[in-house]
């Protein structure tokens, strides 16, 4: 297992150092309801579980609780910038005095407390403005964790080089930003993505699984229902997803061994407690958004939310802050590019029941969202945002890029297309970062030289000229260390029986691989 940990050290380090520069370029309340998040995970830390009840005249989602005065700021410092790109966050007053505890609301008081416990450890010993640099690190390294966990079990042990390209196209810039603040979603599609990775592993390896990858599974499904409140709903649509891929492949294999009988036991355990977590306390509460007008008809409000779609496609890539602050065309152009290059790949060689369940897995990512919609934009309006599905529509790709890796990994078409992919992703990323971090410092419409100041632009904690560098260095070195990972063989040195699916038929043949 020595690879393994070098891999999972060294990818989680670059992940690491990525995320914490997107830490120093947003200002406090920057990302997307930061400063309900925080409190609540004061509140948690603190022993305030779910808070008060407000009764009637509030909104169900809606909570009391008490938190230092200071963090009670967050919510108004965010109101002078956010969801108006053109204005700089410089609006934003530092923080900082009173550390008296005072009653304030919050509206994500209900939602599963895991995640809330994890990142507001540092509220036990900080105060602010500290303490809020540190929540955003906690939560970084618990969704680096997982990230760094799924492209060392691909390199370790899947047979599809591009399972690791692809693994690298499913950590989009808004995975990494919402990682990096105080937002449950951030862990939320960090985990979901580690999931989806170790069970396609599994059905790769049906006949004998190896026990580090069925634990890493096991923890991941065990964890993930516990993020948010619809966790447990793609839990279980990616467990019939993978289902679906192991029948007749392995999927008897797999239940008959005791071992992983037990994980599945712990994992619908998990998810029965999440469940009840979400009834109990009314975590699907939402904070009401302007419902649609009374008298729209049902084919207009499918009309409005079908047109949803193109902007969550968006979102996935990056749209950051309030929804104000979207990614720069080649941002969209490289992981439009290397997606779309995967899902044909992936259609081009896989058989009728790969196909059926890639397809199943792309409609889920985009016929749950409208369902989920169309149930609440009467009421709540149309609330929705990218994010919230990107926990589905990180499979896509995945499945995709084992699909097409099994029967193409020593063809010449991964050699080149998975580098190039690669190369994208890096370029994309730091253009991202970039233009994010121009637009809090000066606004979209200020200069585009990173050390100009305009009045009311806002400065980062560190030179934002070293940090667009330092981004962009990072990136190249993650790009390579993974066009690296693509090149070597990871698995340990064995006898093993590898299937193959090549259009509609499986071949078994016995091979021998050297450890990377």
């Amino acid at each position: 297992m020595k690879g393994f940990t070098r891999v999972w050290l060294v990818t989680f380090l670059l992940l690491l150092l990525f995320g914490g520069a997107w830490i120093l370029a947003t200002p406090m309340s920057g990302p997307p309801d930061e400063p309900t998040h925080i409190m609540r995970a004061d509140a948690i830390d603190h022993g305030q579980l779910i808070g008060a009840d407000q009764g009637a005249g509030q909104p169900k989602a809606v909570t009391a609780v008490r938190v230092p005065q200071d963090l009670t700021e967050l919510q108004r410092l965010s109101s002078c910038f956010a969801g108006k790109p053109t204005t700089p966050a410089g609006c934003v007053q530092a923080i900082g005095g009173s550390q008296n505890d005072v009653p304030t609301r919050i509206y994500v008081g209900r939602y599963p407390p895991l995640y809330y416990f994890i990142v507001g450890l540092p509220s036990l010993v900080l105060s602010t403005p500290g303490v809020v640099y540190w929540m955003r690190l906690f939560s970084l390294t618990a969704s680096a964790i997982f990230l760094s966990l799924a492209l060392a079990a691909a390199w370790r042990w899947s047979r599809s080089r591009l399972l690791i390209a692809a693994v690298a196209v499913a950590i989009t810039p808004m995975a990494i930003y919402v990682a990096s603040s105080v937002n449950p979603n951030g862990m939320e599609i960090s985990v979901a993505i580690c999931l989806w990775v170790t069970l396609l592993l599994l059905v790769e390896h049906a006949e004998a699984p190896p026990r580090p990858l069925i634990a890493a599974a096991g923890v991941s499904a065990i964890v993930f229902p516990h993020m948010r409140a619809l966790s447990p709903v793609w839990e279980v649509v990616i467990a019939v997803t993978i289902a679906g891929l192991a029948w007749g492949n392995g999927l008897g294999s797999l239940l008959h061994r005791r071992e992983i009988r037990r994980w599945i036991v712990a994992s619908c355990v998990s998810v029965g407690i999440a469940i009840a977590w979400v009834v109990a306390a009314g975590s699907l509460h939402q904070l009401p958004n302007t419902p649609v007008p009374a008298g729209t008809t049902t084919g207009h409000l499918l009309a409005l939310v079908a047109g949803q779609t193109g902007g969550y496609l968006q979102q996935f890539i990056g749209v950051f802050g309030a929804l104000d602050t979207a990614s720069p065309l080649v941002t969209y152009l490289a992981w439009i590019g290397t997606t779309f290059v995967l899902l044909v790949l992936g259609f081009a060689v896989a058989n009728l029941r790969v196909a059926f369940w890639l397809v199943v897995t792309i409609a889920s990512s985009l016929v749950i969202p409208a369902i989920l919609e169309l149930h609440e934009a009467r009421t709540n309006g149309l609330i929705g945002q990218g994010r919230y599905y990107l926990p589905m529509a990180v499979g896509a790709v995945l499945v995709a890029g084992v699909s097409a890796g099994r029967v193409l990994s020593d063809a010449p078409v991964t050699r080149r297309v998975g580098p190039i992919m690669i190369g994208m992703v890096a370029v994309g990323h730091a253009s991202a970062f970039a233009w994010t971090l121009h637009r809090y410092i000066v606004g979209s419409r200020g200069p585009l030289n990173p050390l100009a100041r305009v009045p009311s632009g806002w400065a980062p904690p560190v030179n934002p000229l070293a940090l667009d560098l330092l981004v962009a260095v990072i990136a190249t070195a993650f790009a390579a260390w993974v066009i690296r990972l693509t090149m070597t063989e990871g698995s340990e040195a064995f006898d093993r029986t590898a299937v193959h699916v090549a259009g509609d038929q499986v071949a078994t043949e016995s091979e021998t691989t050297l450890q990377g």
